[in-house]
């Protein structure tokens, strides 16, 4: 019979995501709560159970199983493909019916024989209609109110002239709320952010080639790992068309990079015992890109004979990379700073109980809640790579959670990693013989 043999019960994950993410935008709803907090506790079993040792199971199942997350995960996306500030026109019409046009090349993975022509060509094509409905979205919602927007987009216009984007005057975007006058992020963005502002004019089509990258990157480590060519494409196009992924590149959140350079340097490890310039590199970039980043450095030390020298010559880079940001005007390098206030209409515990109970939680119980989650994430489970990111998507997700402010794009990059430790745990022992 033939077998995959992987992690397998991450699928079980996988709407769970879905469903608390896409239909409350990553914004306070009770009952996106709850998805929430089932999502953490399910996670928790399973982690804490050993539940995602690498099992053996038939490939038809496995098959099933990613074809009706696709599916549910394409037909989601038909409630959230509008940008929020899009208006109805020629290019929302046209994007819902290249979304029908992908629904329809998913449904073929239920044919018993694929045609030759589809398995040559429709992997490709799902992926240039992701390209196009993400392109025209943001060809249609030029400016969102958002001011992650705007600081992406001056602050590589800055870097472009000579200027210091933590010491730069932002634009005005909501009212009554003074603008912002540095850069809110750390570095790493920003050496990406320049060319793209620079070629594109608009800063999301990072995150465009982000995802899109990614998604080539899933693709290339299950062509290693496993040989069930519909997995191979089934994982991807889940990745790809997670509904809230439409909504994240409209408000210009930086999530989809980070995803593409962890990912990315998971591959580069799974693929080659050289090529360290390229490793450190893009781990060094990783770790400047926001501020919770350098925590996933921890994660890498579970494995430290294969990962240290890499981590040590990332920290002197990314170190020395801060510091040529720094060292102009070290008052306005305000990024790392820790007066983060709460935001009660973001999905986290804080949230929940203050609008239910009127009650705000302390700083130091968030902390302490910290704490015992690193305790848990970073229990010994094993050096292989895919349990070092099972580990990670596990912390961010609680992490959030315990947060004093979480958004959707803060949820897609646990989900995401989540799903880069799914395809990294496929075994060729256990593939289709």
């Amino acid at each position: 019979m033939s077998n995959l043999k992987a992690s397998h019960a991450i699928i079980f994950l996988i709407p769970f995501y879905i469903i608390f993410m896409s239909f409350s935008r990553g914004f306070y709803n009770q009952s996106a709560f709850y998805i929430l907090l089932s999502a953490f506790v399910l996670f928790t079993i399973l982690f804490l159970g050993k539940y995602f040792k690498l099992t053996n199971t038939p490939a038809k199942q496995i098959e099933g199983n990613l074809f009706l997350i696709a599916i549910f995960s394409i037909m989601t996306s038909f409630f959230f493909v509008k940008g929020l500030y899009q208006a109805d026109g020629p290019i929302l019409q046209f994007n819902y019916i290249a979304l029908i046009l992908v629904l329809f090349l998913v449904l073929t993975f239920s044919m018993q024989k694929d045609a030759k022509l589809l398995i040559k060509y429709r992997f490709t094509v799902i992926i240039l209609i992701s390209v196009a409905i993400k392109v025209l979205l943001i060809i249609a919602s030029p400016h969102p109110t958002i001011d992650v927007f705007d600081s992406l987009k001056k602050g590589g216009e800055a870097l472009l002239e000579g200027k210091n984007p933590y010491n730069f005057q932002y634009g005005q975007i909501y009212k009554n709320v003074a603008p912002l006058t540095y850069f809110p992020y750390p570095p790493g963005s920003l050496l990406l952010l320049a060319p793209t502002v620079l070629i594109f004019k608009d800063p999301r089509m990072l995150m465009i080639l982000s995802q899109t990258f990614t998604t080539l990157i899933l693709f290339q480590i299950l062509k290693r790992q496993c040989k069930s060519r519909r997995v191979q494409e089934l994982i991807p196009i889940i990745f790809l068309y997670f509904p809230m992924s439409f909504f994240i590149i409209e408000q210009s959140w930086l999530d989809p990079l980070v995803v593409f350079l962890v990912s990315l340097f998971a591959f580069l490890n799974l693929t080659s015992k050289n090529q360290k310039l390229a490793k450190v590199l893009a781990l060094s970039i990783t770790i400047i890109v926001k501020q919770y980043m350098p925590f996933i450095l921890l994660f890498l030390l579970k494995n430290i004979s294969k990962y240290l020298k890499i981590i040590l010559l990332s920290v002197g880079v990314a170190s020395a990379i801060l510091l040529l940001f720094y060292l102009p005007n070290p008052e306005k390098f305000n990024v790392f700073r820790t007066d983060y206030i709460y935001r009660f209409d973001s999905l986290t515990l804080i949230a929940f109980v203050h609008n239910s109970f009127g009650l705000t939680i302390p700083k130091y119980i968030i902390y302490l809640l910290w704490g015992l989650l690193a305790l848990v994430a970073l229990k010994p489970k094993g050096p292989q790579d895919h349990q070092i990111y099972l580990s990670m998507s596990y912390w961010l997700l609680g992490f959030f959670l315990f947060s004093f402010i979480a958004f959707v794009n803060e949820y897609y990059l646990s989900f995401s990693i989540l799903l880069l430790a799914y395809t990294l745990s496929f075994n060729k022992s256990g593939s289709i013989s």
